[in-house]
């Protein structure tokens, strides 16, 4: 693959993030002839903290293994990309877009419905555990949730809080991190009762929002206090991740959502915030019965000039106000059933139907049956009106807390987002947070990993790759790709033969590399896949995933105890350093004599091959000729 200035693209209409750039693309259909090919537009923008005043794009084409010759003379595709600059020629901060894709779709015919590209709550493929909630025997129910996530550059950020029955609530404020969505590590926590500088006692915290913008971090969350009693909205900012837990802990940091004519201070909580076209969005929970969804616009994420556009969940309630299931014709009067959102919810964007999309989730707490339900609303802008489409009970009977709820996304591009939810999977009464990572054009997904992850210098290790079938029907003509990034030489050796795959649903299959190391340093590998459709014999490619990291050193020099490449009496000096001084481990073999123990005798085998000519170290047989 050629690549011209600054070394942003991927092969074959996959974004990724180098040097300071964020891609992401939209995609479009077009026929010539008789061939239906896809077009991508490109839009780049800019997560440095300097501006970038000028970007080359290139062109480029690619032949797969397998095919049909087509009229532009390969065998399949042709990317060709044009780059547009706005805004003077310095590409804007990226901030966090409200999704725009086809993970979520809006149909009107042959009647109002709203449809997932995938069945989320059967999906096992697509998410897993992020973050357990704090198990305690002693508590009736707990949850780790009320989350957010956040990509910042290579890593992935979650902020949420831990809660349970005894601690009244909220107790504990935490930040997650991993590069790969599956692993997870606790950056920093933060208990409720060490925050200082505060007038009241917060007795409980719920539902946050993690953000960057121009370099600058921003918290949004919402406590309970011992004097109001009631939910407020707040918002924190520092300059790192890191530096958030000390503006959260001190008081004097945390600024009243406010307007300067309303105060979010007095029952209101959960804030979701998201950009779109330039503005800055809030949903958050009016803590009412029944609760109020309320989506907010303004200029600037600290939302002090916010005007309340709608409130979302009324079109809902006034939808069921005289179903029999409330027990009453009044939604308001919470005996007859309690229109509860667990969480604001989130609002998606139809690119298909240009409809935007609310997701909220409502449960019932009246007498009988206590169901939980996603329900819908849609609309042709956020400003409204919004109408109620449909809803689905995805809980029959729960009956303890309900932690099916506080949802929050991260867009990648328009064909991927990452999803964080609140979700009691197992009905244990506790709230595990969990993680779902979407694609949606391609069913095929690749792991890339190597064994092992540290080599010298001509070693062979292996680079492997799984490929898995995520749909419900036959994958065809799947083939493995593979780019080096360092010196080396990387060769297919194991997997079907010749390289590509047919998978069936739900299965996967494993391709191997035989990779030999050149020069020290750090390698990685990118690797993915690509299928022809067998009717178009148009190309549908993975997302690229990136091997762990490699070191690459020089092979280890038997003897040579201290590191510096050569055999010295400093060798012999190291050794007695480490067994009588506790001194640091031979970097080389410092088993010179070869009898499986590292005593005097080694130091001893050095000296006399320094300087009485003796058996090298570690030759064969030495440890016989002393």
């Amino acid at each position: 693959m050629r690549e011209i200035g600054v070394s942003v693209t991927r092969l074959i209409l996959v974004a990724t993030e180098r040097e300071g750039l964020r891609w992401s693309r939209v995609t479009t259909s077009q026929v010539w002839g008789n061939i239906n090919w896809k077009r991508a537009i490109f839009i780049a923008s800019c997560i440095s903290l300097l501006p970038m005043n000028s970007v080359h794009a290139h062109a480029e084409s690619n032949d797969p293994a397998r095919g049909r010759s087509g009229s532009l003379g390969g065998f399949g595709y042709q990317e060709r990309m044009t780059l547009e600059f706005r805004g003077g020629g310095v590409l804007p901060d990226d901030g966090i877009p409200l999704c725009a894709t086809n993970f979520i779709r809006y149909r009107s015919s042959p009647s109002d419905t709203v449809e997932f590209v995938h069945d989320i709550m059967n999906d096992s493929l697509h998410f897993w555990v992020a973050v357990p909630a704090e198990f305690d025997a002693a508590m009736s129910w707990s949850a780790a949730g009320g989350g957010s996530i956040l990509k910042d550059g290579s890593i992935y950020y979650i902020a949420l809080r831990q809660r349970s029955a005894e601690y009244a609530g909220g107790k504990e404020w935490q930040i997650w991190e991993s590069t790969n969505l599956s692993f997870w590590t606790k950056t920093w926590e933060l208990d409720r009762d060490s925050v200082s500088n505060r007038s009241d006692t917060v007795l409980s915290m719920e539902a946050m929002t993690l953000r960057r913008v121009n370099g600058t971090y921003y918290l949004h969350f919402c406590v309970r206090d011992y004097h109001a009693m009631s939910w407020a909205i707040h918002w924190v900012k520092a300059g790192s991740i890191t530096a958030l837990k000390d503006s959260l802990k001190d008081g004097n940091a945390w600024h009243y959502l406010t307007n300067g004519v309303d105060t979010l201070k007095n029952g209101h909580k959960d804030p979701r915030v998201f950009k779109w076209n330039g503005k800055w969005y809030m949903l958050w929970n009016d803590d009412g019965v029944p609760r109020r969804v309320c989506l907010a616009e303004d200029t600037t994420i600290t939302f002090n000039s916010f005007t309340c556009i709608d409130t979302l969940s009324e079109v809902y309630a006034d939808s069921f106000v005289h179903h029999s299931e409330l027990g009453s014709p009044s939604y308001i009067d919470s005996s007859a059933g309690y229109l509860g959102p667990g969480s604001p919810g989130m609002i998606f964007y139809d690119i298909e139907t240009s409809k935007f999309i609310f997701w909220g989730t409502a449960w019932h707490q009246g007498s009988g049956a206590r169901p939980v339900y996603w329900y819908f609303c849609v609309a042709d802008s956020l400003r409204g009106p919004w109408s109620f489409v449909c809803r689905e009970k995805v809980v029959e009977d729960y009956r303890s807390t309900v932690t099916k709820r506080h949802f929050d996304y991260h867009v990648l591009d328009e064909d991927r987002l990452v999803m964080i939810m609140e979700w009691d999977h197992d009905g244990d009464s506790r709230g595990d947070l969990f993680v779902w990572d979407y694609i949606h054009d391609f069913v095929v997904g690749c792991a890339v990993w190597a064994e092992p992850d540290v080599a010298e210098i001509e070693e062979t290790i292996s680079l492997h790759m799984k490929v898995q079938n995520r749909s419900s029907e036959y994958v065809d003509s799947v083939v493995p790709h593979v780019r080096l990034v360092g010196s080396g030489n990387v060769i297919l050796n194991d997997g079907p033969i010749p390289p590509y795959a047919h998978i069936p649903p739900g299965s996967d299959t494993v391709f191997s590399w035989a990779y030999s190391a050149q020069d020290t340093g750090r390698v990685h590998w990118l690797g993915w896949v690509c299928r022809r459709d067998a009717d178009t014999y148009q190309e549908l490619v993975s997302r690229e995933e990136m091997s762990n990291t490699v070191f690459v050193t020089l092979p280890k020099i038997c003897g040579d105890c201290n590191g510096d490449r050569s055999i010295t009496i400093a060798d012999a000096i190291f050794l007695i350093g480490y067994i009588y001084r506790g001194g640091s481990v031979p970097s080389g073999e410092g088993d010179v004599n070869s009898d499986g123990r590292i005593t005097v005798a080694d130091a001893t085998h050095i000296v006399a091959y320094v300087y009485r000519g003796g058996p090298a170290p570690c030759e064969p047989l030495a440890r016989f000729i002393h």
